[in-house]
């Protein structure tokens, strides 16, 4: 049952890769949002989103802006830098990553000298709900 399950979610799910700048960017179409990766070193980019997304950042020296409210950002590297509007859950691993965000709600850091500035939270206490690993990493409500 479970099997069937699961292979009728695979077969409901589509995969699509666009290049952009030679710099790839892949997005899956899921049932509730779509992920969008930016992989690689240095790159550049303004994504917009919508409110079940996911966008995943992996590499080095990525530099993204994200417009409109979306369910999750992943990041995974180093120096990565991301500016974004409102998203309910941050997830960092890596080294000397930087995200500031207007509003979250959940934030886990792991790994070192990782940054993550906010301006709100829908919580009761208007602070997101951290969960810090590692060394030197900073989760700040700023005003």
């Amino acid at each position: 049952m479970i099997l069937g399950f699961a292979a009728i979610l695979l077969a409901a799910t589509s995969v699509t890769y666009a290049a952009i700048d030679s710099k790839p960017i892949t997005q899956v179409d899921q049932v509730k949002g779509k992920e969008i990766v930016i992989e690689g070193k240095g790159n550049k980019r303004t994504i917009k989103v919508t409110a079940n997304d996911v966008v995943k950042i992996e590499g080095l020296e990525n530099t993204v802006t994200i417009e409109g409210s979306f369910a999750k950002l992943e990041i995974e590297g180093a120096s990565n830098s991301v500016n974004l509007d409102d998203v309910k859950k941050v997830s960092v691993e890596g080294m000397g990553n930087k995200v500031n965000a207007n509003h979250v709600d959940i934030v886990h850091v792991e790994g070192t000298q990782n940054h993550v500035h906010y301006k709100s939270s829908k919580n009761k206490t208007g602070k997101a709900d951290t969960k810090i690993e590692g060394i030197d990493n900073m989760v700040m409500k700023i005003k």
